[in-house]
């Protein structure tokens, strides 16, 4: 080559090289996308892309041979593998508690029908099982029945049942707000556990209590105040009394305290189960139950610091209802049908 001067030579061959590697990382990085879109889809295949490219933004100076641009596809893959790794711990964790709890428990009989000497169906609220048949000690027959039924006197009348309920769920963010808001293609893990004591006295009067945790991960949104995160509450906390209490029509009842309010369709009153912090209510509920129907009255606030909801929505999640807001309500129940509320 005939370069003269030397400085404009020089320049000539810096450009080259500048060149041949720009070609040489793109040819790189889009085989790298290629083989990750291939197995793991294109979502994946963009995170390790921008991992890439971070990695390639880190170095100090630019890669001078194809061996240092195989390392930044080295180092994307290794996070990928972490991503999938921990997402499979996840689903792996879940199957595996479904098949230790459904191991261990005997498959109940339906709600409509029960008969003697079989177990009643488990229910998704612990407030409403009544383990009082574990007084037979033949019936005792899950290993966890030590837990549900510990007597405290000799005829088995005074008793305390504890349980554990937790809610693992995992989530991930995209088109949020139709891609306005902030997403999160990585996910991030939902956390409830609630942990219960039911003291029952007799067949007349009961004290049920519940603890909540709940949590989220590394949400990039943020976590949502009293719908994702509400650490170590008292989540119910009443005293019942009335009629028989472990029948399933007791005659008459009040409960008084922090207790979950779910009424008809959940448009007035509602628990509010699909988010991660469900819903209780302070106050006072007189019911009267027979077979042929239910009539409640219920004169209850928010509890703790929660915004007032109407059934799944939330008025306000920055400016709480105050001690003042009191919520009355009237519910007719017949043949196990809800009238009106």
């Amino acid at each position: 080559m005939n370069c003269n001067p030397k400085g404009r030579c020089a320049i000539n061959q810096l450009a080259q090289s500048r060149a041949k590697l720009i070609a040489s990382a793109e040819r790189e990085l889009s085989a790298f996308f290629s083989a990750v879109a291939g197995s793991f889809g294109p979502e994946e295949a963009t995170l390790a892309a921008k991992d890439w490219l971070q990695q390639l933004e880190a170095m100090k100076a630019l890669p001078d041979s194809p061996g240092q641009l195989r390392l930044l596809s080295i180092s994307a893959a290794v996070k990928l593998a972490k991503r999938v790794t921990r997402r499979l711990l996840i689903v792996g964790l879940c199957l595996f508690v479904m098949g230790v709890v459904n191991a261990q428990t005997p498959d109940p009989s339906p709600v409509d029908a029960p008969q003697p000497e079989v177990r009643p169906a488990l229910g998704p609220f612990p407030r409403f099982q009544d383990w009082s048949f574990l007084r037979d000690r033949s019936l005792r027959v899950d290993p966890y029945d030590r837990l549900k039924f510990i007597p405290l006197n000799d005829s088995g009348t005074n008793y305390l049942t504890l349980g554990v309920e937790n809610r693992t769920e995992f989530q991930y963010l995209k088109n949020n707000a139709w891609g306005a808001g902030r997403q999160d293609l990585t996910g991030y893990v939902v956390e409830r556990l609630m942990l219960t004591a039911d003291l029952d006295l007799g067949n007349h009067a009961r004290i049920f209590v519940t603890l909540a945790f709940d949590d989220v991960g590394n949400k990039k949104a943020g976590p949502r105040p009293v719908i994702d995160k509400n650490v170590a509450d008292g989540h119910e906390g009443f005293v019942e009394f009335g009629g028989n209490l472990h029948d399933r029509h007791p005659g008459w009842d009040v409960i008084v305290g922090r207790q979950e309010v779910a009424l008809g369709t959940g448009r007035l009153l509602a628990d509010n189960e699909g988010v991660n912090v469900r819903s209780t209510f302070d106050g006072v509920r007189i019911g009267y139950d027979r077979p042929k129907g239910r009539i409640d009255l219920i004169a209850v606030k928010p509890g703790g610091d929660q915004p007032w909801r109407v059934g799944r929505h939330t008025q306000s999640s920055d400016h709480p209802v105050g001690p003042v807001r009191l919520e009355c309500a009237l519910e007719l129940t017949i043949h196990d049908r809800c009238l009106f509320s």
